[in-house]
């Protein structure tokens, strides 16, 4: 898909699902393409925290910073013992809280689950840890990258490290 940099901070995850009719690789893949990215998908971030109160702040600015607008935002706290169900709640984030025992994938389904008026074709889920702020143009990136690749259902950006940005993770 070609390289998609998100170097503010090292993630453990950052990948781009495409839902389609809201099954994984179903869905009317033959409409991508049909307009700008802008315009013809629509975007969910998810959002999953865990005692990440020191990083959700510059996490919060770089999605709001997105050249693209992500169209909605859940997040899910799962068992933060630090203020990060506090600092999601402050920022109006529609948020859900889960066990600590709950893992990652966990999560994104629960979110999943409670994302409203889901739009069916042309949906896409961007999954995003607190750990990991994205440069304000790498959702444009990354839907640019898909718009002409129907094939394409999960798509990730390149993830410099975090000592060394020559270093890249993924």
């Amino acid at each position: 898909v070609g390289a998609v940099y998100m170097n503010r901070r090292p993630a453990l995850l950052a990948c781009f699902v495409y839902l389609g009719g809201g099954i994984l690789g179903e869905g009317d893949a033959s409409t991508r393409g049909g307009g700008s990215p802008s315009t013809s998908f629509h975007v969910t971030s998810i959002l999953v925290a865990h005692n990440g109160a020191a990083w959700l702040p510059e996490v919060f600015a770089s999605l709001a910073s997105q050249t693209r607008p992500i169209d909605y935002t859940i997040a899910v706290d799962t068992g933060s013992a630090d203020a990060s169900a506090k600092l999601l709640k402050r920022a109006r984030i529609h948020s859900i809280a889960l066990p600590v025992d709950t893992g990652f994938g966990e999560a994104v389904g629960a979110a999943l689950a409670k994302i409203p008026n889901r739009s069916g074709a042309n949906e896409w889920l961007w999954p995003i840890h607190d750990d990991c702020a994205p440069d304000s143009g790498a959702l444009q990136a990354l839907l640019e990258a898909v718009t002409d690749r129907r094939q394409v259902a999960i798509s990730g950006p390149q993830l410099p490290g975090w000592c060394d940005g020559s270093h890249h993770l993924a």
